[in-house]
């Protein structure tokens, strides 16, 4: 286990946890990390608590997925974007004019590939899920192939139980745009590192250098 990594994935996530996983940043806020010019941005848009739809108006964080997407950056060297603060109302991208829509618009037209990260219940019986989204280009589609096969031997799945193709995903924005990206679900047991930091780390690790793989 490598205990320095798990501690700076606690750290990271202190922001995130504040309020209640509402976050320690305004309405609406993000945060986004620069780091240089990679084409790579990975993103974690429900860090915090936030608005889904009338019947989910306070939905549940995707606990800890910020300060994993924040080490994340920190192993690849490379741009993450996180929600700070509880995202309020909203029903379509094009009504958004956010931080964090404006951020991936810019990823976009650098032609970066946005990797979303998101978190999962253990009940799915997968520990990671890679969604295509509703408009895969080739690109995308031998990205997912090398993470796939890079993260062996996990139990992978592709669009099961989560295709990334609802249009409220950032998956799907970005590949509306022209863009290239895809969604990675991950199980809760992979994200306690307080309570499970043996796997959390391994899980680390094997999702940074499949990341690598896939560029």
């Amino acid at each position: 286990m490598n205990s320095k990594q798990i501690g700076r994935w606690i750290t990271l996530n202190e922001p995130y946890a504040n309020n209640s996983n509402r976050g320690a940043g305004a309405l609406d806020s993000a945060t986004y990390i620069e780091r240089n010019s990679s084409s790579l941005l990975l993103t974690a848009p429900h860090s915090v608590r936030h608005y889904r739809d009338e019947n989910l108006q306070d939905k549940k964080a995707d606990v800890w997925t910020g300060g994993l997407c924040e080490i994340l950056g920190e192993e690849l060297d490379v741009p993450t974007l996180t929600a700070t603060g509880f995202k309020q109302e909203w029903h379509t991208w094009d009504e958004r004019s956010d931080d964090f829509k404006n951020i991936v618009v810019a990823a976009i037209d650098r032609h970066a590939f946005v990797v979303d990260l998101h978190g999962m219940q253990d009940h799915h019986n997968v520990d990671v899920c890679i969604g295509l989204g509703p408009k895969p280009t080739a690109k995308v589609m031998l990205f997912a192939d090398k993470l796939s096969a890079a993260l062996s031997p996990l139990n992978v799945s592709i669009n099961k139980p989560f295709d990334a193709t609802p249009p409220f995903t950032v998956t799907s924005f970005v590949q509306s745009r022209g863009g290239d990206g895809l969604q990675i679900e991950i199980a809760s047991r992979f994200r306690r590192p307080k309570s499970n930091p043996e796997e959390s780390s391994y899980f680390v690790q094997t999702l940074a250098n499949a990341l690598r793989a896939a560029q």
